[in-house]
């Protein structure tokens, strides 16, 4: 599938999951505009929509950008980096160190990215 072409390898878990009904698909409706056109142009169309269903509907959000935290954080949403969900796996039990160490290895590696505050997660 095309996703796989593009290195997005976590998509067919994602996909599993909506198919399953672990994940619900929501889209923006109109309750969400005002916030959408308040939204920095910085940022992407799926960040701008996601952001705005977040504040709307009061979701906490997940992202991997810095500034997108930053900027939810300023306009008093809920939001959390890749490395928090990564140390609540380890701090609660759900996985130990050494998987989640392996984890994030794959991320790197199949996602093409880097976490950049490793030692954060473990202390």
């Amino acid at each position: 599938m095309k996703y796989y072409e593009k290195g997005y390898f976590f998509a067919e878990s994602v996909l599993d999951c909506i198919k399953n009904e672990y994940i619900d698909v929501v889209a923006v409706d109109q309750n969400d505009l005002p916030y959408m056109l308040g939204l920095p142009k910085s940022f992407g169309p799926g960040e701008r929509d996601s952001i705005a269903m977040c504040k709307s509907r009061g979701y906490v959000f997940l992202s991997n950008e810095k500034k997108v935290y930053n900027y939810c954080k300023k306009h008093g949403m809920q939001c959390l980096l890749l490395p928090h969900i990564l140390k609540s796996l380890w701090k609660e039990n759900i996985l130990d160190k050494e998987d989640v160490e392996e984890l994030i290895t794959e991320i790197e590696s199949r996602d093409n990215t880097v976490i950049t505050d490793k030692d954060s997660i473990f202390s």
